[in-house]
């Protein structure tokens, strides 16, 4: 039983390592933490944005948070595609954004 543990473990954390390693790509709109995908707009987003609410990437009804999510404050409600990179912090699975490009 121990061994099990030990080799999932060794799976699990090789997998982490993968992740890490590989940028990922996501296509989506700018949207606010406090509204999500339930709102949008550059009005709403801007504002909220302004407010100190944080700035998230919005793919149909998943909202993506990012560590740097300052990034993407100048694309608010506008479609953009985001290069970010995965690592775990703190137990933790932490998105961090590479590049921001309009789409």
């Amino acid at each position: 039983m121990k061994n099990l543990v030990r080799v999932l473990g060794l799976v699990f954390a090789l997998a982490l390592v993968g992740l890490a390693a590989k940028a990922h790509k996501l296509t989506g709109k700018v949207g606010d933490s406090m509204c999500g995908a339930k709102n949008t707009s550059t009005t709403c987003v801007s504002k909220c944005i302004k407010k100190g609410m944080k700035a998230v990437l919005v793919r149909g009804h998943r909202v993506y948070t990012f560590a740097n999510s300052s990034e993407l404050n100048s694309y608010a409600g506008k479609r953009v595609t985001v290069t970010y990179t995965v690592a775990r912090q703190n137990h933790k699975i932490v998105r961090t954004i590479e590049s921001v490009k309009a789409s």
